[in-house]
Parts: C-alpha cells; structure tokens; sequence
C-alpha cells in the first residue's frame, strides 16, 4: 500500500542519509546490513525454486565482501574471489548429493557476486573524492526513476515492456523512469557542485541511471519469477523485501563508480 511505501521511506531515508554523510564505520553497517537481508532473501528466492544453496558460507562470503571493501586492501580482493568460487566446490564435494550440485553451487557463487561484490561498489564510490555525493547522486537518480516509473506507468502505461518477467512494467512507465533519473541527476549534480565535470558527462550519466535501474529491476524480477513469487520478502513493509529495494540500486552503483574512474 501507498501509506506503507511512504512510513518505510520516511524512516529509513534519515538512517541512510546520514550513514553516507558521516561515512565509516556506520556506512558500511549500513550497506552491510542490506546486503546480508538481501543474500537471505536471495537464498529464499533459491530454495523456493527447487535447489539448496549453500546459506552459512554464501552468507559468510557474501559479507566478507563488505568487509574486504571497508579494508581497502586490494591483495585480499583475488584471494576472496578465489574462495568465493573454490570453497562452494569443496562444500558439494563434502556434501555431495547425486543431482543438483551444479545449480545449487550457481546459486551460491551468483548470489555472492550479485550482493556482496556489486553491494561493495558504494564502499568503492563513496571512498573517492568527492564520493559522498556521487552516493548521494546514485541514491536520488534511482529514487526518482522508480518513482517516476511507477507513477507514470500506473497514470497512462498501456504497452507491455516484458510481460513473461513483470507484466506490470509498461513502456510508458519505462519512459517516465528515465525521464526521472535524468531531472534528479541533473538536479543533485548542481545542489552537489558534481556538474563541474561537465553536462557532457553528467546528462549521459542521468539516461544510462534510467536504463541501468530498471534493467537491475526487470534482472530481479526474472529470479522471482523463477520462484513463481511477487515480491523477495516483508522486511520493509510497502517495499517488499530488502532486495526489492536494492535490485535497481545494484546496477546503478556499479555504473557511477565505473562511469567515475574511467571518465572523471
């Protein structure tokens, strides 16, 4: 419901707002803590579709990704990615089961690099110069695309964008999300002074925000449908679950910070 979308955002908004304006270590709880609903979640999304991904140690590999990002140790990254692909094996091998092991070790493996590698980014992001408000800036734009596509896709959508993985999604909704993320990037890039790069990069910037998050959630609707539910879990009443909220996040992060090293 409506009232339950905007209690949910006005009391996690100040709780996030300020853990990216303080930064570390309450940043990285923070992130952490989404990460581990959503690996939960994820994990759940798995189980209900049939196969039985390894919890304890995806958990736990998922997490270590936060902690290595907070570290800043780049010799512990290869070392991690490493383990994230070897110790499943040794567990179907400690375990081993005559069918299955091979989706229930993808599963795992997936799960980890789709929260805990992608998830650190915004530690990434937000240890740069100027990383505060290219967070910031990442939040926003991915709000008001959601928002923007919801709305205009419940006012006047009537194409089906992907009716097989969210029949709810519309073209019309789709535009409207994009026109969205590129006002909102627009507009936190001046408040935030980020539009000294140039317009040339932020307004591109703004477009691809609008592409990137709703593919991330069309990419979340596919796994639930696999799973033949609606939504990934209750922890955030009127949004769903945790990773209902970061599916559009998780592309966009990823992008800004790429989108920032390789071109400003």
């Amino acid at each position: 419901m409506l009232w339950q979308r905007v209690v949910s955002a006005l009391v996690l908004l100040p709780i996030i707002g300020a853990a990216v304006w303080f930064g570390e270590p309450w940043f990285s709880l923070v992130i952490g803590l989404f990460v581990f609903l959503g690996i939960i979640e994820f994990f759940r999304l798995a189980t209900i579709s049939g196969w039985r991904p390894f919890l304890y140690l995806g958990t736990l590999l998922t997490l270590l990704f936060i902690v290595d990002a907070h570290s800043n140790d780049e010799r512990t990254t290869p070392l991690l990615i490493t383990g994230v692909v070897v110790l499943p094996l040794i567990r179907c091998l400690l375990y081993p089961t005559k069918r299955n092991a091979l989706m229930n070790w993808t599963w795992t493996v997936g799960g980890i690099f789709y929260l805990g590698w992608m998830m650190s980014h915004f530690l990434f992001l937000r240890d740069l110069d100027e990383g505060r408000d290219w967070v910031i800036l990442v939040l926003i734009a991915t709000f008001a695309c959601d928002t923007s596509a919801y709305f205009v896709g419940r006012a006047i959508g009537k194409h089906k964008m992907a009716p097989v993985v969210s029949p709810g999604k519309t073209w019309e909704g789709a535009v409207g999300g994009m026109v969205g993320a590129v006002v909102a990037t627009l507009a936190t890039a001046v408040v935030t002074e980020l539009n000294s790069v140039g317009y040339h990069l932020i307004i591109p910037l703004g477009f691809l925000i609008g592409v990137f998050a709703q593919l991330g959630d069309l990419a979340e609707s596919a796994i639930k449908r696999s799973a033949e539910i609606k939504e990934a879990g209750g922890a955030i009443p009127g949004h769903g679950g945790a990773l209902d909220r970061l599916d559009s996040l998780i592309f966009v992060v990823v992008l800004v910070y790429y989108w920032v090293i390789w071109l400003v």
